[in-house]
């Protein structure tokens, strides 16, 4: 079996539209563990266009309240990733955010 690194570097094989990837058990707990500390968002509607993430990132901190480091990434749109420093504190906010809705 392939490590996850040697998996990525190499050709996938392709079946029509699916692609092939085989990874051990360790790189997808880890994935798994990695995942706990990021929440997904959208901002506004697709035609909405995404302001700087920098608004994005004080805008969120203020509102969420949020402690410790907090990453975003924009993943097309208007969807964006939030990644906290601590999976508790993505934790609490989503638990913040489910409890308004």
């Amino acid at each position: 079996m392939k490590s996850f690194a040697e998996a990525v570097k190499s050709s996938p094989r392709r079946a029509g539209e699916l692609v092939w990837l085989e990874v051990g058990e360790n790189e997808v707990r880890g994935r798994l563990e990695h995942l706990k500390h990021c929440l997904i968002g959208r901002w506004g509607s697709i035609s909405v266009p995404l302001p700087e993430l920098d608004f994005v990132r004080n805008w969120t901190r203020q509102i969420w309240e949020v402690k410790g480091k907090l990453s975003i990434a924009a993943l097309g749109r208007g969807i964006m990733l939030f990644e906290f420093d601590q999976a508790q504190e993505a934790e609490r906010v989503f638990g913040q955010r489910q409890k308004k809705h």
